[in-house]
């Protein structure tokens, strides 16, 4: 099961762009996988979340795409899905094509939350002879009433 190593290169690439950004949340990472990759998507998720539960990086999330084996015809140039491992030209009917996606195996995204911003002190008031709060809250305005 060669997906727990890719699993675990996918998170050594996640914390070193997330060490190049400290006080960052990671929220998600995606891939691509093609057919012809050799990669079983359901084994990669699995083996991910394996590695991530209980982690620094838990609960980072793994979305994957899949990617259909495309071919270009050689004759027409037309791009087509190879369904049934038939590798002619729907348009022309040639037999020569090359293979043009579906051996994809590569990170495309990190999904990053920027830090947030402390939250605001509560709003009080400096008045004679000691403080006051607002009545009803931020907003209220210039309605005090001693404490």
């Amino acid at each position: 099961m060669h997906e727990l190593s890719i699993a675990n290169s996918i998170l050594e690439a996640v914390r070193t762009e997330a060490a190049r950004r400290p006080g960052t949340r990671l929220v998600k990472v995606g891939v691509r996988v093609g057919e012809l990759s050799g990669v079983e998507p359901d084994a990669l998720s699995f083996s991910f979340e394996a590695l991530v539960r209980g982690s620094d990086l838990d609960p980072l999330a793994l979305e994957i795409a899949t990617c259909p084996r495309r071919q270009q015809c050689s004759a027409c140039g037309r791009i087509f899905r190879v369904v049934d491992f038939n590798l002619d030209c729907p348009d022309c009917g040639a037999c020569e094509s090359r293979c043009i996606s579906g051996d994809e195996l590569e990170m495309v995204y990190l999904e990053i939350e920027e830090a947030q911003a402390a939250p605001a002190p509560a709003v009080r008031a400096a008045a004679r002879g000691g403080e006051r709060e607002w009545k009803n809250g931020p907003g209220s305005f210039g309605k005090e009433s001693p404490q």
